[in-house]
């Protein structure tokens, strides 16, 4: 999911394999480069926990993508949300700001997790103002 536009997983998988093995003329250390590479941490994972009949956690994921950067925060909470087993538990809605979206995912992690350690993420470093200090800035690649 981008925004409002949908693509489906087998075809996202595909491309990044394509990719891949075409070795595709990438600049070294390229925002392009880190973002394949990351959509292939991810592939693998998603296809690991299915053969092993696992769940995926949304913590894991995050650490997957960690420097995978997005024109809009909220879309990648929301594609990575939306590859969790069953209903997603936050659903895309672009009418609520990302501060509230980082809120609510840091809630879910706790619960997820039962755990605080998504807390530990917290630093100085942010890119929004006004996001409450106890809800670490999913968007800054230092804080996951």
């Amino acid at each position: 999911m981008c925004g409002r536009d949908e693509l489906k997983w087998k075809v996202t998988t595909a491309a990044t394999e394509a990719m891949e093995s075409a070795r595709f003329p990438i600049e070294a250390g390229s925002r392009t480069q880190t973002s394949i590479m990351g959509i292939g941490r991810v592939t693998t994972a998603v296809q690991e926990a299915e053969d092993a009949d696992k769940k995926l956690r949304l913590t894991a994921l995050l650490s997957m993508t960690i420097h995978i950067n997005a024109t809009d925060s909220r879309d990648k909470i929301y594609s990575l949300l939306s590859l969790l087993e069953g209903e997603p538990p936050i659903k895309a809605n672009y009418n609520i700001s990302t501060e509230t979206l980082y809120r609510d995912v840091t809630r879910f992690l706790i619960i997820e997790d039962s755990s605080l350690v998504i807390l530990l993420s917290i630093s100085t470093e942010r890119t929004l103002a006004t996001l409450p200090s106890w809800v670490p800035d999913l968007s800054v690649p230092s804080n996951i």
